[in-house]
């Protein structure tokens, strides 16, 4: 299957982990974490974050179910297992899928569950466009069509979209990858969704800085800026812009000056370090390559797969951890464990999982 969505299958995944510079303790450490996420998932198909630690602090995006089943398929996905030819995961991708098929609404949303909506709404039609891309599943092509179309419909217009009552980098972020995977997927996505997301990313990028700011230029009220302008580089990669634009280059060194640190605790708005700013910064310099990739992926690996979680009872109780990683810092609360050990997941399967643009 390498093309569209990576070199996931089998043989083009263990290439590829050899090729960009994973590991086996990587590829271990995403296997572990895929088996908690297996024995912790509800009968129906879904993930319950309130369950595993999650829903604490409600003020971010990813306090609902629907959005972290959503990020649990795609890291199901993200190393090759889908709902058709999933191995020992295939159930647990087909419940998941099941549930998400089950939960979305006529419009295309998944909860108007305010202001949350827009996060389910983006990974979940992310999950379906991946799905559908890999497996041509008719059933998925419909429901994938039908979020699309309603990603653009709440767009603001020639800009972003919004998390409650504002317009936000972060749920702009989403979008965009679930446009770009739902073009490439070969569903239909009108060109103004990602005009808007560019037209957005230019007013809240200060040219000088490189900084990205989360609703305007100068209001970044987390990590010093840095989740945002990490998200704003993936958009503009996934957009089209070459890794030889003078900006891409800047807000590159400043990641590289902040690589990925394990801090057991902390809040997201005194500190860059928590996953949410590993995964996006994952993407982001894999697709820079060279010497950034280099410095961000030999700090990454020994984070997450030094601090696991391993051991212990394997049961799918709540002292089942091993192959989870504990969520006390940045938006961990909010997510809870299923959120930190798929997000952790998805980054450790960047070698893999979406092709290299910029390789000759």
């Amino acid at each position: 299957m390498a093309g569209v969505f990576g070199y996931r299958d089998g043989g083009g995944r263990k290439k590829a982990v050899g090729r960009f510079g994973g590991s086996q303790a990587t590829e271990s450490a995403v296997e572990a974490a895929l088996r908690w996420l297996a024995r912790h998932q509800e009968a129906d198909g879904h993930w319950d974050i309130k369950k595993w630690e999650g829903g604490g602090d409600v003020s971010g995006g990813l306090a609902n179910d629907e959005a972290v089943t959503a990020m649990a398929v795609l890291a199901f996905l993200g190393a090759g297992y889908t709902h058709k030819s999933g191995g020992l995961f295939q159930d647990n991708v087909k419940r998941a899928t099941e549930w998400l098929l089950a939960r979305q609404r006529p419009d295309g949303s998944w909860t108007d569950n305010h202001p949350f909506e827009t996060y389910a709404l983006g990974l979940s039609t992310l999950a379906l466009a991946e799905a559908y891309g890999m497996t041509k599943d008719v059933r998925l092509l419909g429901p994938a069509q039908k979020g699309t179309d309603h990603i653009l419909k709440v767009q603001n217009r020639y800009a972003g979209w919004q998390h409650g009552s504002n317009l936000s980098t972060s749920v702009t972020g989403w979008m965009v990858m679930a446009l770009k995977s739902a073009k490439i997927a070969g569903l239909k996505v009108d060109g103004t969704g990602f005009q808007g997301a560019n037209n957005w990313l230019d007013q809240v990028t200060d040219k000088g800085t490189g900084k990205v700011g989360y609703n305007s230029r100068s209001q970044s009220p987390w990590g010093a800026g840095l989740p945002m302008t990490a998200v704003g580089m993936v958009c503009r990669q996934f957009m089209g812009t070459p890794s030889s634009d003078p900006l891409l280059i800047k807000q590159a060194d400043l990641l590289a000056r902040t690589t990925p640190k394990w801090e057991a605790r902390n809040n997201p708005t005194d500190s860059p370090q928590d996953p949410y700013y590993w995964y996006y910064g994952t993407l982001a310099m894999f697709q820079m390559g060279g010497r950034h990739w280099d410095a961000w992926n030999a700090a990454l690996k020994p984070v997450l797969v030094d601090n696991q979680c391993k051991g212990g009872p394997m049961d799918g109780s709540a002292a089942d951890k091993d192959g989870s990683w504990d969520c006390g810092m940045g938006w961990g609360p909010t997510g809870g464990r299923a959120y930190h050990t798929a997000i952790n997941a998805l980054s450790l399967e960047v070698y893999y999982r979406y092709l290299p643009m910029y390789a000759k």
